[in-house]
């Protein structure tokens, strides 16, 4: 009898804990955030306790190209597939929550980071991807060193989205700076 009670409370125990794992989240907007603008859709973000992937790629498409140009998820992530910032190999659904190393990997992809000797190894064959690209996108300030399982809350995807736009302004401004200080610029005496 009492080897029964134990397994019924261990049981019970562990539905408890496995409860808080789900990959969809459980708040549903009012409004579906396909129909907002860049704008509306920046301000929403800061209002969700968990990102989806599909809001995810939204907002990097956002932090890529300055505005989103693509009508539904699908587009949105044959474009970032295209430009290696996601893969297929990862099986993720619009509707699943993001976790912080899928937004690390998508951040360091537009930011044109170096890979580690690491992750040119294991990443181009799936192992680990995400995880080196984590620790590479913290290295570079670009997120908060967090666990990689995490979800992402709509201020952490902010914040990331306002830094990919700051590396990217600095490197242009760096560019830009290299260009005009060329030797092919200067007039020969």
């Amino acid at each position: 009898m009492r080897t029964h009670k134990t397994i019924i409370a261990i049981t019970a125990f562990a539905a408890i804990l496995s409860g808080g794992c789900s990959h969809y989240r459980e708040f549903q907007p009012q409004v579906d955030p396909e129909t907002y603008s860049e704008t509306q859709f920046l301000h929403y973000l800061g209002t969700v306790p968990t990102v989806t992937f599909a809001e995810g790629c939204k907002a990097m498409v956002i932090a890529a190209d300055g505005a989103d140009h693509f009508s539904s998820h699908d587009e949105r992530f044959d474009a970032l597939r295209t430009r290696g910032i996601v893969r297929d190999d990862w099986k993720l659904d619009a509707n699943q929550s993001l976790d912080v190393s899928t937004m690390a990997f998508m951040a360091t992809k537009i930011c044109s980071l170096r890979p580690s000797v690491c992750s040119t190894i294991f990443g181009s064959w799936g192992l680990g991807d995400r995880r080196y690209a984590h620790k590479q996108a913290a290295a570079a300030d670009l997120i908060p060193y967090e666990p990689s399982y995490k979800f992402v809350t709509g201020g952490e995807l902010l914040y990331t989205v306002a830094k990919i736009d700051d590396h990217l302004a600095k490197r242009d401004a760096e560019n830009a700076s290299e260009e005009i200080n060329a030797p092919s610029d200067v007039a020969a005496p």
